[in-house]
């Protein structure tokens, strides 16, 4: 996949997970925790987080697409697991003192809480499959399966 379309398809995870993500904060479910799953820990800065959780999500998914194959394959796996821990942590640290609010999106917005964890389990799938790809050149195969090949 080039560079460009890796770009596009990240951008375009993070744009409908923060499209589901403000589904999800509406005054029945009321739940923070799409937002901070979106933005791992960029949502915890005290007074710019939420507003800066709100908007990034396109972005930054787009960069992890674009910025994580360049890598060699020992920090891909590294950068990967650094990536789930801080999506992850605000997540756990909101479940924890916030049950409440993950309750009621669950009971109220079902649906939609399927999609958007349906959604995240794309991204990070995507994201597995960019991390565990072979270390190889994009058209090795290629030239090395035409200069094999006899010239008629």
């Amino acid at each position: 996949m080039t560079p460009t379309k890796r770009i596009f398809w990240g951008a375009g995870i993070g744009f409908m997970l923060l499209v589901l993500a403000f589904i999800l904060n509406v005054p029945e479910g009321q739940t923070h925790l799409a937002f901070a799953l979106n933005a791992g820990v960029i949502c915890m800065i005290p007074a710019v987080g939420t507003i800066v959780a709100a908007f990034i999500p396109p972005f930054l998914w787009g960069a992890y697409f674009y910025f994580l194959p360049t890598f060699a394959f020992k920090k891909r796996v590294l950068i990967f697991a650094a990536i789930l821990l801080l999506h992850s942590a605000p997540m756990i640290w909101l479940v924890i003192i916030d049950e409440f609010s993950v309750r009621v999106a669950a009971s109220h917005q079902a649906p939609f809480l399927v999609a958007y964890f349906a959604v995240l389990a794309v991204a990070v799938f995507s994201l597995v499959l960019i991390v565990f790809r072979k270390t190889m050149p994009p058209n090795t195969a290629l030239q090395a399966t035409a200069t094999a090949l006899p010239v008629l």
